[in-house]
C-alpha cells in the first residue's frame, strides 16, 4: 500500500491536490485533518486543547483505510510542519504495514497567493490572525528530505501559484 503525506503551507492547495486525487482512483482515502476538526466543533475551529482527539481519530481512519487495502492521502498542515512530526508519523504508518511506500507530495506556493486564497475563506477567524498563524507555521516549516524515514520512496514538488 502507498500512504502520500501533504506538505505544504496553509492556502497552497494541499486540499485541493487532495481531493482530486482522491477522487481519480478508488484505492484512494483521503484522511484530513480539517475535515475532522470541522466536524467536531460543526464548522472549522482549531482548539490546541482538540488536537489530540483530532491526531487520533485521523490515526483511526489511516488504520482502517490500511485494513481495507485502500492508499492513503493525508492532508494536514499541522503534523507535516516539522522533520520531526514527519518522521513521527512515517513511523506510525509502518506499524500498520512494514512495507508501505511513502511518498511526501511538497505542495510549493508563494505566500501572497495562500495568503489571498486563506483570506476568501476565513473559516471563522479574520484576515490579521491567519497572517499571524500562517508567519507562524512558514517560522516552523522544516523543507522534506528523503532521509527523514526509510520508507520514503520519493518527494514529489507540486507548484500551484493559479488563483482559483
Amino acid at each position: 500500500m502507498k500512504a502520500h503525506i501533504l506538505i505544504g503551507s496553509i492556502g497552497s492547495g494541499k486540499s485541493t491536490w487532495a481531493k482530486l486525487m482522491a477522487g481519480c482512483d478508488f484505492k484512494n482515502i483521503r484522511v484530513s485533518g480539517d475535515d475532522i476538526r470541522g466536524m467536531i466543533k460543526n464548522g472549522y475551529v482549531f482548539d490546541f486543547q482538540l488536537e489530540p482527539i483530532v491526531h487520533n481519530m485521523m490515526r483511526r481512519c489511516i488504520e482502517e483505510a490500511l485494513f481495507q487495502g485502500k492508499n492513503v492521502i493525508i492532508d494536514d498542515c499541522v503534523s507535516t510542519l516539522t522533520k520531526e512530526d514527519r518522521k513521527s508519523l512515517c513511523e506510525y504508518l509502518v506499524t500498520q504495514d512494514p512495507n508501505i511506500e511513502i511518498s511526501y507530495i511538497w505542495v510549493i506556493c508563494d505566500y501572497d497567493v495562500a495568503l489571498k486564497r486563506r483570506f476568501k475563506n476565513l473559516r471563522g477567524g479574520d484576515k490579521f490572525s491567519w497572517k499571524l498563524v500562517m508567519d507562524k507555521h512558514i517560522s516552523m516549516f522544516e523543507p522534506p528530505s528523503e532521509d527523514e524515514h526509510i520508507n520514503i520512496k520519493e518527494i514529489i514538488e507540486v507548484r500551484n501559484e493559479h488563483d482559483y
